[in-house]
């Protein structure tokens, strides 16, 4: 498909020339990259591979013992740190300013195979009130955006 937009203003209202934008805002793809460490405990284990037991301790120290009066044992444990890399994918927005009427004239035509997302700027001289909004007291006044679409030819709009 050929594309054409053109815009006209009320020149009794707005004086100056009207700017115009045409951007495209893309997603693009890729990959954050985390590492995550983990922490464990683990029976400690000997080189046979069975774990390992020791006497079970009192808070100052000594062994403690069963009715039986045998030391009592318990599994010895080990801390283990493990670390992973975990992908995520995330999005990054990218605009790309496929038409300004500051330095590309005073119409856009292009041809497009693919549906995109365009997103039309229209700026208006004059003066700004907060957040670039128009102030209060200017006089409102037209802007016609015309959007031509046709289905392509070799030569594009006007042939």
């Amino acid at each position: 498909m050929d594309y054409k937009i053109t815009a006209c203003v009320d020149e009794n209202y707005i004086t100056g020339d009207v700017h115009i934008r045409v951007v495209e805002k893309v997603k693009k793809p890729y990959w954050e990259e985390k590492t995550v460490t983990e922490t464990s405990e683990q029976p400690k284990l000997d080189a046979n591979g069975d774990e390992m037991y020791g006497p079970v301790l009192d808070e100052y120290g000594d062994p403690v013992y069963d009715d039986d009066g045998e030391p009592m044992e318990e599994t010895v444990m080990e801390t283990v740190t493990t670390s992973r890399i975990v992908k995520k994918r995330k999005y990054k927005l990218n605009e790309y300013v496929r038409y300004d009427s500051k330095k590309d004239g005073p119409e856009f035509s292009f041809a497009s195979k693919l549906t995109r997302k365009m997103h039309i700027e229209v700026i208006i001289p004059g003066a700004t009130g907060e957040d670039g909004l128009a102030a209060e007291y200017l006089e409102s006044g037209c802007v016609g955006l015309l959007i031509e679409h046709r289905r392509g030819t070799v030569g594009g709009f006007g042939q």
